[in-house]
């Protein structure tokens, strides 16, 4: 059985690392910089980086019209890829630095803990029917994971378990190996991929096709020649179950949201988990609101299913709906897999 892991930035965060994009906005010197500068005026714009990014392609469209001069609008181009092209290398460094504040655990147990238990806080009825679908299976178990992270906290956590990993579903030992482990972003040093999903996020009338693969995440992806969006697109399509999070489940991400949704409405047997992150519910104590929650984020997914083509999703929320489960507020992934650098000094100490 092919069991896939999608995991976010929710994941960095988690352990604690200041991975989110107001973050590194903190981080940045003041600088003649047109992004950063949009950034310093209207901050809570630009919490998705990438979002906010399609955004103002269509602002900057409107100044370079406003220009007559076409040595004015040629250099006014050429700067706004430079800017960018910073934002992305200050970015990596970011990460970089954060990374590194923080020391990995070796042992690998939170990490199988994880992947022994990753649908055991469902209730009780949803639970039963991922064990179910375990049960039945007598085959060995593959996980990958398809990381949109830039940092490596996630690679090491799993590097222990390589040549040791069991789990233990049923009353038979289920023997797992770990596939593939792909960044489908590129990492803090290789092929670092922001951008939107697609044309149409941008001011897609003004940029020329051939500068598309700069802004397209899809696109740059498919131009770096290194097969990470072809190995991503075979492991879901080969996969039985698939878990997402610490993801939001966001528009410059449709593409991979998309592709599960006809990868469900293929097999009625494919299960989908997605571990939701809901700031406002603290409990599970008012269930109608728990449940309203629930459902907004199945229809939100469902709402990706045949993303920029002309079909509706009239009649499809009713195909996948039971095969999409949520889990809000999950604490039981991968806790504590990374600890800073400087506590782990300071109980020396103690």
């Amino acid at each position: 059985m092919n069991i896939t892991f999608l995991v976010g930035n929710g994941f960095d965060i988690q352990q604690g690392l200041d991975t989110r994009y107001t973050d590194f906005y903190q981080s940045i010197e003041a600088e003649e910089n047109q992004f950063y500068r949009e950034i310093e005026k209207n901050p809570d714009n630009w919490s998705d980086f990438e979002y906010a990014l399609g955004e103002y392609t269509k602002r900057f469209k409107e100044k370079i019209d406003e220009e007559n001069e076409k040595n004015v609008k040629s250099t006014m181009f050429q700067r706004f890829f430079e800017d960018y092209n910073k934002v992305k290398n200050d970015l990596g460094d970011y990460i970089e630095k954060e990374e590194s504040k923080f020391e990995v655990s070796s042992d690998g147990n939170k990490v199988k803990d994880t992947l022994d238990n990753f649908y055991k806080a469902l209730e009780v009825d949803d639970r039963n029917i991922f064990w179910k679908l375990l049960a039945y299976r007598n085959d060995d178990d593959i996980v990958n994971v398809i990381s949109f992270n830039y940092s490596s906290i996630l690679d090491k956590a799993f590097n222990p378990l390589k040549n040791r990993i069991k789990l233990e579903w049923n009353r038979d030992n289920r023997h797992t190996q770990l596939g593939k482990f792909i960044h489908i972003h590129g990492e803090a040093d290789r092929y670092l991929t922001l951008g939107v999903n697609d044309s149409s996020q941008i001011a897609n009338d003004f940029f020329p096709e051939n500068t598309l693969y700069r802004l397209v995440k899809p696109i740059e992806i498919k131009e770096s020649r290194d097969s990470r969006d072809t190995e991503a697109e075979n492991i879901i399509k080969t996969s039985e179950i698939i878990v997402i999070f610490g993801m939001s489940i966001g528009d410059t991400d449709a593409k991979w949201w998309n592709d599960i949704n006809e990868w469900l409405a293929l097999d009625k047997k494919r299960l989908l988990l997605i571990c939701a992150y809901e700031e406002n519910i603290k409990s599970k104590r008012d269930a109608s609101t728990y449940i309203e929650c629930r459902r907004r984020w199945q229809e939100r997914f469902v709402g990706f299913a045949n993303y920029g083509k002309e079909e509706n999703q009239e009649g499809f929320n009713d195909k996948v709906q039971n095969q999409i489960f949520i889990s809000i507020n999950q604490t039981t992934f991968f806790p504590g897999i990374a600890i800073k650098k400087e506590k782990i000094a300071e109980n020396t100490l103690n």
